[in-house]
């Protein structure tokens, strides 16, 4: 049997796909995600739905978006748990914890009127396997892991220690050029922040400017947090034949991969022999 060299490939047969992940939902999301919109950019905005429109003052911290405009100003992108109220999550007992996540996230879905799925864990930034298990029980399906980097690009083998490519103010020119001048098919790039951080600092100019060249790129397909993950887990999900040459896709995703020096479409619940191409 001879093997044939089959590469995931994203949507349009893109070789690369970026995504980004905001916490918090502070008030300089709005400014944020309109550089993202006029880009053409995509990301998950993790947000705490008990401390949506409160003020400096109530906080004690930052302004907070308002409830009433979550559903406008994030329409596009995708929203994301992130904790009812932001707390040490580790220092928590596990049914507190899943109280406030199914809070949380149920709020949050009163809100966009879409299932959320997906959450970044507030004040840990690891992986923890006792939260995976939390995760997957109340139905979130990926976790981020923002202190763990990506050196690679690749996808991750488990969505619930999604790793990042860097934080924002982490050489995001130099990991980016890294990411766009590499060969390798199907590769990710990951970026991650506050847009808190961009007041801050005063980064905005810059961050705009990277914005505008990573999102001119025809070669870079723009997703947010979960169509990442639904992507891959279609890919992943294909049925093959033993041989490898004959492939369904049981998914209601149109699928594209390598195969050799061939590009092959695979449009949904598609079987296809690729010994007839």
């Amino acid at each position: 049997m001879q093997y044939k060299n089959i590469q995931m490939l994203w949507p349009g047969g893109l070789p690369a796909a970026l995504t980004s992940s905001w916490d918090d939902g502070t008030s300089a999301d709005r400014r944020l995600v309109a550089i993202y919109k006029k880009h053409g950019l995509k990301a998950t905005w993790n947000l705490n739905s008990g401390l949506l429109g409160c003020s400096t003052a109530d906080s004690g911290w930052k302004d907070y978006v308002g409830a009433d405009e979550v559903a406008e100003l994030y329409a596009g992108q995708e929203v994301a748990c992130h904790s009812c109220c932001h707390p040490r999550i580790h220092t928590q007992p596990k049914d507190v914890i899943r109280d406030d996540m199914l809070r949380d996230r149920q709020a949050l879905e009163s809100l966009v009127a879409y299932p959320v799925r997906g959450v970044a864990t507030p004040m840990t930034s690891r992986y923890n396997a006792n939260l995976a298990e939390l995760y997957a029980q109340i139905g979130l399906l990926y976790a981020r892991a923002s202190d763990q980097i990506n050196s690679t690009f690749d996808i991750p083998w488990d969505f619930y220690c999604w790793e990042v490519s860097c934080h924002y103010r982490d050489q995001l020119v130099e990991r980016s050029q890294q990411f766009c001048e590499q060969q390798q098919l199907g590769r990710l790039f990951y970026l991650w922040g506050h847009s808190y951080e961009l007041d801050d600092h005063d980064d905005w100019q810059g961050f705009e400017h990277w914005a505008e060249n990573i999102g001119a790129r025809e070669d870079i397909w723009h997703a947010t947090n979960l169509q990442i993950y639904d992507y891959v887990q279609a890919w992943r999900n294909l049925r093959w034949t033993m041989d490898n040459r004959i492939v369904h896709n049981l998914s209601a995703h149109t699928i594209y991969f390598q195969y050799d020096d061939m590009q092959i479409c695979l449009l949904p619940n598609m079987i296809k022999n690729l010994d007839e191409l």
